[in-house]
């Protein structure tokens, strides 16, 4: 599956994902968001629900990293069943990434720098899950 990179633009966690061919993949690699970082945090407030944006579908937010490894592995089932897409957001190789995919086949998952989650939902740690209300771990 490969993406439209026009996300932002839209701001529909789906839009990201089209139809074209695997052989399209625009992802440069290795890929960095220099805004976010592997760490715990506590759960806050959606800041862009304070001015009545609501997030279409539950965004994840992950790395190639232990942290992001473990918690994807935990929360797969979860993020599965509330149909939520998952960003990658650091990571080194396609092959790393394909690893990432491997972990939750049925998980929506597409490698995007996103820089943008900090400015949108003061995102600045990963994992995270990121609802209309809530920013999580």
């Amino acid at each position: 599956m490969s993406f439209n990179t026009s996300f932002a633009q839209d701001n529909t966690a789906d839009s990201i994902f089209d139809n074209t061919s695997d052989d399209q993949f625009l992802v440069k690699f290795p890929l960095r968001t220099t805004s976010l970082s592997p760490a715990e945090f506590k759960s806050f407030q959606n800041p862009a629900a304070l001015t009545g944006s609501t997030v279409e579908k539950p965004i994840c937010v992950i790395g190639h990293d232990p942290l992001s490894i473990r918690w994807l592995n935990t929360h797969k089932n979860k993020l599965i069943d509330a149909d939520a897409v998952c960003f990658v957001v650091n990571i080194e190789t396609k092959a790393l990434f394909d690893q990432m995919q491997s972990i939750a086949p049925n998980l929506k998952i597409a490698a995007i720098s996103a820089d943008w989650l900090n400015k949108y939902y003061g995102l600045t740690h990963y994992p995270a899950l990121i609802t209309t209300d809530w920013v999580s771990q």
